[in-house]
Protein backbone atom coordinates (compact mmCIF):
# COMPACT_ATOMS: atom_id res chain seq x y z
CA UNK A 1 0.00 0.00 0.00
CA UNK A 2 1.08 3.39 -0.76
CA UNK A 3 1.15 5.71 1.88
CA UNK A 4 3.13 5.79 5.40
CA UNK A 5 4.94 3.16 7.02
CA UNK A 6 5.48 2.63 10.91
CA UNK A 7 8.24 5.07 11.29
CA UNK A 8 6.03 7.81 9.37
CA UNK A 9 8.21 8.70 6.83
CA UNK A 10 10.16 6.18 4.25
CA UNK A 11 7.43 6.11 1.90
CA UNK A 12 6.35 9.92 1.64
CA UNK A 13 8.14 10.52 -1.46
CA UNK A 14 5.91 7.89 -2.57
CA UNK A 15 2.77 8.97 -1.25
CA UNK A 16 3.64 12.14 -3.19
CA UNK A 17 4.59 10.27 -6.51
CA UNK A 18 0.94 8.59 -6.26
CA UNK A 19 -0.56 11.78 -6.14
CA UNK A 20 1.46 13.40 -8.98
CA UNK A 21 0.51 10.19 -10.73
CA UNK A 22 -3.36 10.33 -9.99
CA UNK A 23 -3.28 14.11 -10.88
CA UNK A 24 -1.91 13.29 -14.38
CA UNK A 25 -4.04 10.97 -14.72
CA UNK A 26 -7.14 12.91 -13.64
CA UNK A 27 -5.45 15.24 -16.02
CA UNK A 28 -5.62 13.69 -18.90
CA UNK A 29 -9.27 12.41 -18.23
CA UNK A 30 -10.47 16.38 -17.95
CA UNK A 31 -8.49 17.40 -21.21
CA UNK A 32 -10.22 14.16 -23.22
CA UNK A 33 -13.35 15.32 -21.98
CA UNK A 34 -12.84 19.04 -22.68
CA UNK A 35 -12.27 18.27 -26.43
CA UNK A 36 -16.05 17.34 -26.50
CA UNK A 37 -17.29 20.52 -25.25
CA UNK A 38 -17.92 23.23 -27.90
CA UNK A 39 -15.60 26.27 -27.98
CA UNK A 40 -18.72 28.56 -26.65
CA UNK A 41 -18.89 25.63 -23.54
CA UNK A 42 -14.72 25.34 -23.17
CA UNK A 43 -13.82 28.90 -24.07
CA UNK A 44 -17.28 30.89 -23.26
CA UNK A 45 -17.64 33.29 -19.94
CA UNK A 46 -19.40 31.22 -17.10
CA UNK A 47 -19.37 31.94 -13.29
CA UNK A 48 -15.92 30.43 -12.29
CA UNK A 49 -13.77 32.00 -10.83
CA UNK A 50 -11.41 32.23 -13.70
CA UNK A 51 -14.53 33.17 -16.18
CA UNK A 52 -14.03 30.13 -17.78
CA UNK A 53 -12.73 26.16 -18.21
CA UNK A 54 -9.90 27.36 -20.27
CA UNK A 55 -8.58 30.05 -17.77
CA UNK A 56 -9.21 27.63 -15.05
CA UNK A 57 -7.09 25.32 -16.50
CA UNK A 58 -4.41 27.79 -17.60
CA UNK A 59 -4.59 29.00 -13.93
CA UNK A 60 -3.85 25.67 -12.62
CA UNK A 61 -0.55 24.91 -15.25
CA UNK A 62 1.11 28.49 -14.13
CA UNK A 63 0.39 27.93 -10.33
CA UNK A 64 2.53 24.50 -10.83
CA UNK A 65 5.01 26.22 -12.80
CA UNK A 66 5.26 28.85 -10.23
CA UNK A 67 5.33 26.50 -7.20
CA UNK A 68 7.91 24.32 -9.18
CA UNK A 69 9.95 26.83 -9.81
CA UNK A 70 10.14 28.74 -6.02
CA UNK A 71 11.13 25.14 -4.80
CA UNK A 72 13.93 25.15 -7.13
CA UNK A 73 15.11 27.94 -6.22
CA UNK A 74 13.88 29.40 -9.76
CA UNK A 75 12.89 33.00 -11.03
CA UNK A 76 9.20 32.53 -12.27
CA UNK A 77 6.85 35.70 -11.58
CA UNK A 78 3.61 35.89 -14.12
CA UNK A 79 2.39 38.88 -14.01
CA UNK A 80 -0.89 37.84 -12.54
CA UNK A 81 -2.56 34.53 -11.20
CA UNK A 82 -4.81 34.68 -14.21
CA UNK A 83 -2.55 35.00 -16.87
CA UNK A 84 -3.19 32.23 -20.15
CA UNK A 85 -0.23 31.04 -20.85
CA UNK A 86 -1.78 29.07 -24.28
CA UNK A 87 -4.50 30.43 -26.57
CA UNK A 88 -5.91 27.01 -27.08
CA UNK A 89 -6.79 23.79 -25.45
CA UNK A 90 -4.12 21.26 -27.78
CA UNK A 91 -1.51 23.83 -26.84
CA UNK A 92 -2.48 24.17 -22.92
CA UNK A 93 -3.30 19.62 -23.23
CA UNK A 94 0.19 19.78 -24.64
CA UNK A 95 1.59 22.26 -21.88
CA UNK A 96 -0.64 20.20 -18.75
CA UNK A 97 0.92 16.85 -20.33
CA UNK A 98 4.36 17.91 -20.06
CA UNK A 99 4.53 19.97 -16.52
CA UNK A 100 2.93 16.66 -15.56
CA UNK A 101 6.21 14.45 -16.52
CA UNK A 102 8.01 17.25 -15.47
CA UNK A 103 6.40 17.37 -12.00
CA UNK A 104 6.78 13.38 -11.79
CA UNK A 105 10.42 13.00 -12.72
CA UNK A 106 11.08 15.74 -10.27
CA UNK A 107 9.67 14.23 -7.09
CA UNK A 108 11.66 11.21 -8.06
CA UNK A 109 15.14 13.13 -7.55
CA UNK A 110 13.76 14.39 -3.77
CA UNK A 111 14.73 12.49 -0.61
CA UNK A 112 12.58 13.11 2.39
CA UNK A 113 15.30 15.39 3.98
CA UNK A 114 14.35 17.88 0.90
CA UNK A 115 10.76 18.32 1.47
CA UNK A 116 11.88 19.71 4.57
CA UNK A 117 13.75 22.24 2.86
CA UNK A 118 12.22 26.06 3.63
CA UNK A 119 11.54 27.81 0.69
CA UNK A 120 10.93 31.48 0.85
CA UNK A 121 9.05 33.70 -1.56
CA UNK A 122 6.72 36.65 -2.61
CA UNK A 123 3.42 35.93 -3.04
CA UNK A 124 2.19 37.19 -6.81
CA UNK A 125 -0.44 39.40 -5.72
CA UNK A 126 1.02 40.95 -2.97
CA UNK A 127 5.21 41.72 -4.02
CA UNK A 128 5.61 43.07 -0.34
CA UNK A 129 4.48 40.04 1.20
CA UNK A 130 7.44 37.51 1.97
CA UNK A 131 6.29 34.02 2.84
CA UNK A 132 8.52 30.58 3.58
CA UNK A 133 7.01 26.99 3.28
CA UNK A 134 8.57 23.68 3.38
CA UNK A 135 9.29 21.60 0.09
CA UNK A 136 6.87 19.17 1.40
CA UNK A 137 4.02 21.84 2.32
CA UNK A 138 4.42 23.15 -1.20
CA UNK A 139 3.69 19.89 -2.83
CA UNK A 140 0.98 18.97 -0.77
CA UNK A 141 -0.90 22.39 -2.07
CA UNK A 142 -0.21 21.65 -5.62
CA UNK A 143 -1.51 18.20 -5.87
CA UNK A 144 -4.10 19.85 -3.86
CA UNK A 145 -4.86 22.82 -5.48
CA UNK A 146 -5.17 21.20 -9.00
CA UNK A 147 -8.34 19.16 -7.32
CA UNK A 148 -9.73 21.85 -5.84
CA UNK A 149 -9.72 23.35 -9.60
CA UNK A 150 -10.78 20.16 -10.94
CA UNK A 151 -14.07 19.91 -8.81
CA UNK A 152 -14.49 23.64 -9.74
CA UNK A 153 -14.70 22.84 -13.47
CA UNK A 154 -16.12 19.27 -13.26
CA UNK A 155 -19.20 21.10 -11.55
CA UNK A 156 -19.36 23.29 -14.58
CA UNK A 157 -19.59 20.18 -16.83
CA UNK A 158 -22.52 19.16 -15.09
CA UNK A 159 -24.19 23.25 -15.15
CA UNK A 160 -23.30 22.16 -19.29
CA UNK A 161 -25.19 19.30 -19.37
CA UNK A 162 -21.91 17.44 -20.38
CA UNK A 163 -20.90 14.00 -18.30
CA UNK A 164 -17.39 13.72 -17.15
CA UNK A 165 -15.68 10.82 -16.21
CA UNK A 166 -14.86 10.11 -12.52
CA UNK A 167 -11.82 11.79 -11.29
CA UNK A 168 -12.42 10.07 -7.64
CA UNK A 169 -8.91 9.02 -6.08
CA UNK A 170 -10.22 5.30 -5.72
CA UNK A 171 -11.13 5.12 -9.98
CA UNK A 172 -7.61 5.79 -10.22
CA UNK A 173 -6.42 3.09 -7.89
CA UNK A 174 -8.77 0.88 -9.40
CA UNK A 175 -7.67 1.46 -13.09
CA UNK A 176 -4.05 0.91 -11.84
CA UNK A 177 -5.11 -2.47 -10.42
CA UNK A 178 -6.20 -3.21 -13.43
CA UNK A 179 -3.57 -2.36 -15.70
CA UNK A 180 -1.02 -4.84 -12.89
CA UNK A 181 -2.85 -7.60 -13.58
Amino acid sequence: MVGFTKDGVTKVIQYFHTLLRYNQWANRLLFEACTKLSSDEYIGKNDMYFGSIHSCLNHVLLVDQLWKARAQGRAYQPSALDQVLYPDLNSLEAARGAQDESLLAWVERLSNEDLEKPITYHAVARQEKVQTRTIGQILLHLTQHQTHHRGQIHNQFGHLNHRIPELDLIYFYAEEDQANQ
